[in-house]
C-alpha cells in the first residue's frame, strides 16, 4: 500500500493566519503562473489545474490536444475534470440502536474502499474487514470526487458477520475501537489510507500499515 498526502482542511491557528481565512484569502489563478507552480496558493488542499479558477487556463491545457498523461483514463493534468490520482479526503463514522454507519470521500473514482475494524481496547481482540460497496453513493459531476456509503447492522453473534453487511459491534463498544479506511485505484492498488478511534498506533501495527490519524 503506497501512501499519497492526506487532504486536510487548514486551521486557523494565528492572527496571521486568521486574516488569510477570513478576509485576505488568496485565490488561485490570480496571480501570473499560479495555475502551475506547483503551490496551494490559497490553502484549501487543492492545487494548481485542479482548482475551479483555473479551468480553461493555457497553463493546464496538453500541448498534445489531450487532457490525459496518465494510464488510468481519467484527467490527470488538471482542467477541474476527473483524476487520476485517488486520494482520501474524509471518513467518518456515526452508530445508532440498529448499527454502524460510514462515509468515505475520495478523489477520483478507483476500485471501492475498503473498512478495518479493530478491537484496540479488548484484551481478547475481534477485527473485521468490511468493503464498501463498487457503486459510489455520489460523485462530483466531473468525477473529481467520489462519495461511499456502508451501513453495518449489528448482530450477537461471530457467525452472523457478514463482509459488508453485519458487524459484532455495537454503538456501546465505540470507545474501545479503532477504524481503518483504505482507498484504491482502478488497479485495485491501495493508494491511500487514513485511521481513527482507541488507538491508531495499535491497529497499524496490528495490519501493517501506517496510516496516519484523521
Amino acid at each position: 500500500m503506497t501512501k499519497t498526502r492526506l487532504a486536510l482542511l487548514p486551521v486557523c491557528v494565528t492572527a496571521l493566519f486568521t486574516l488569510a481565512c477570513i478576509g485576505g484569502k488568496d485565490v488561485e489563478g490570480d496571480e501570473a503562473g499560479e495555475c502551475n507552480d506547483g503551490v496551494d496558493n490559497d490553502l484549501n488542499d487543492v492545487f494548481d489545474c485542479d482548482e475551479e479558477a483555473c479551468v480553461g487556463s493555457p497553463l493546464c491545457e496538453d500541448p498534445a490536444g489531450g487532457d490525459d498523461t496518465g494510464g488510468g483514463g481519467g484527467d490527470d493534468t488538471g482542467g477541474g475534470g476527473p483524476t487520476d490520482e485517488v486520494t482520501l479526503l474524509s471518513a467518518v463514522a456515526d452508530c445508532d440502536s440498529v448499527g454502524y454507519f460510514f462515509d468515505v470521500n475520495q478523489t477520483g473514482s478507483g476500485d471501492a474502499p475498503e473498512l478495518y475494524i479493530y478491537e484496540t481496547g479488548s484484551s481478547n481482540p475481534w477485527n473485521e474487514v468490511h468493503p464498501f460497496p463498487s457503486e459510489p453513493f455520489d460523485s462530483a459531476p466531473n468525477g473529481s470526487w467520489v462519495l461511499y456509503y456502508m451501513e453495518l447492522d449489528s448482530v450477537d453473534s461471530i457467525s452472523a458477520v457478514r463482509e459488508g453487511e453485519t458487524t459484532l459491534f455495537d454503538c456501546n463498544m465505540m470507545d474501545n475501537l479503532t477504524f481503518l479506511v483504505v482507498v484504491y485505484d482502478a488497479n485495485g492498488v491501495g493508494t491511500d489510507c487514513g485511521a481513527w478511534g482507541e488507538d491508531v498506533q495499535k491497529a497499524n501495527k496490528y495490519w501493517g500499515t501506517s496510516c496516519p490519524a484523521i
